[in-house]
């Protein structure tokens, strides 16, 4: 009993994201454009994750449904952007391992690489 009442008492400590299940098999953090170093990546070329989200410079896109099909994700999102404004659109994904990324959505498609784990 002690034991189940010191576990909650930890779960209702810890931020409600670290509790939520990644939506997508990829590593948490900032992926770079495959053109672009590491080193000198830019908020134009980073797509971030953080198991509930995809951003991007200006936009927080919170995950709304993941359709899987092998390798491929169809991944609705709810977008915020920077000016306030909302809208919901869809990605299309392509995920080899946890570390590659590619993003096909209404504006082209890029490949990404997993860089940090921050900005």
């Amino acid at each position: 009993m002690r034991i189940a009442a010191a576990i909650t008492i930890i779960a209702l400590c810890l931020p409600a994201a670290s509790l939520a299940a990644d939506k997508l098999p990829l590593k948490r953090g900032i992926f770079v454009d495959t053109d672009v170093k590491c080193a000198e990546r830019s908020n134009a070329t980073v797509v971030s994750f953080w198991g509930d989200q995809l951003n991007t410079a200006r936009t927080i896109g919170t995950i709304s449904r993941v359709v899987k099909k092998g390798k491929s994700y169809t991944v609705d999102l709810d977008i915020e952007h920077m000016d306030g404004g909302k809208v919901k659109t869809t990605w299309s994904l392509v995920i080899r391992n946890p570390r590659t990324l590619k993003v096909t959505n209404s504006f082209g498609s890029w490949n990404h690489r997993w860089c940090s784990d921050q900005m």
